[in-house]
């Protein structure tokens, strides 16, 4: 049995009230404002301030059999907000303010060293960053790796994975994701690697998602699903050091090849310390992303947009508790986290250089 559990106080400041636009804005101007906006902001101000506290627990149970594993877990969150009262027009959460529900349920089998197959709502087992996908959802369907090194000198793994999964996300969703990638690790010293991931995606049926889940990418026309198509070519870089100070440095590029323009992605980051071998750990992450260089319903939450944005996110934990399981370690640690954006992409260039803050403490459990 494990349990992770958090309590979350956020603030968000000088939040943008306006999301998403079609593909062609028409011209709208009642006010004088000199800017195209299809959804005029009317006369008052278009910025506000906002908090929110969420408690969240994620309990697990596995049960271990020969070359095989069971997975169920739940999602159980409450925030003393209503995301959905009243129904937004974009939704910038990939969660319910109040939710109980399955998060994990699987079947993970390893007939052979070289063979996995993974099926049921199981974690993403394709490398990517959170640009492409947020790290809380999980693939609803099948996936199936082949892995001929699994133990080499200097080729440590070698990974390819076929993906298929529908209706994945949290809110109403029938949409289609199909993966390929290839994941190899390469020894770089006897204590630090390189792992290298490729991956090409592609999504059907994008209008099945929730309307408010389209978030930033362009509109087939206003107030439509997601113009797209999005067949997206991801390149992800990681060098990782095990020694005294342990850090690890990631580049992930991406390119939505199926259009033209407002296409590519970068996501940079690097992390030093963590509880494996110390007290405290501290992250940071830029990240550069165009309007339909990825499906917005998919990538992380935490930045206020999904796409169509230029921002920075830092993050401090310290370890305040830890004891020892039989199969584990108990853990209760304390995070600061920081978070400036801004909307590059946005219809009305003035707001396409404000910057919105959000901070976050939290308090976090690990059973």
């Amino acid at each position: 049995f494990f349990l992770d559990a958090d309590v979350r106080q956020e603030w968000d400041r000088d939040l943008y009230q306006g999301y998403g636009g079609p593909t062609d804005p028409q011209p709208y101007d009642p006010y004088g404002y000199d800017y195209d906006d299809p959804y005029p902001p009317g006369p008052g101000a278009r910025y506000g301030n906002t908090d929110r506290l969420r408690l969240r627990a994620l309990p697990r149970i596995h049960v271990n059999l020969p070359r095989t594993t069971i997975v169920v877990g739940g999602d159980f969150i409450w925030t003393n907000k209503d995301n959905l009262d009243p129904e937004p027009e974009t939704l910038p959460d990939n969660f319910r303010s109040t939710d109980a529900r399955v998060d994990l349920a699987y079947v993970d089998v390893q007939p052979t060293d070289w063979l996995r197959i993974e099926a049921g709502r199981f974690p993403m087992p394709v490398g990517y960053s959170e640009m492409i996908w947020d790290h809380d959802l999980r693939p609803q369907g099948g996936a199936v790796t082949l892995s001929p090194v699994s133990d080499g000198d200097v080729l440590e793994s070698l990974d390819f994975i076929a993906l298929y999964a529908k209706g994945s996300h949290v809110f109403e969703d029938e949409s289609e994701m199909i993966t390929g990638a290839v994941e190899a690790a390469f020894a770089t010293g006897d204590v630090s690697n390189i792992v290298l991931t490729g991956s090409f995606t592609t999504w059907r049926e994008l209008e099945t998602v929730e309307s408010f889940l389209w978030r930033e990418n362009r509109r087939s026309w206003p107030g439509g699903p997601p113009a797209g198509p999005f067949d997206v070519v991801d390149g992800v870089v990681r060098f990782n050091y095990y020694g005294g100070l342990p850090f690890s440095l990631l580049a992930d590029v991406s390119v939505n090849t199926a259009v033209d323009d407002e296409n590519l992605g970068v996501w940079l980051g690097a992390a030093v310390g963590g509880f494996g071998s110390g007290r405290w750990g501290a992250e940071y992450t830029y990240a550069w992303v165009d309007r339909d260089a990825t499906v917005a319903a998919f990538g992380a939450d935490d930045y206020l947009w999904v796409t169509g944005w230029e921002g920075h996110r830092g993050q401090f934990d310290f370890k305040l508790f830890e004891r020892p399981r039989s199969t584990s370690v108990s853990t209760l640690s304390a995070r600061a986290v920081g978070i400036l954006t801004r909307y590059k992409d946005a219809v009305i260039p003035s707001d396409q250089d404000h910057w919105t803050k959000r901070f976050r403490v939290e308090l976090v459990l690990g059973y």
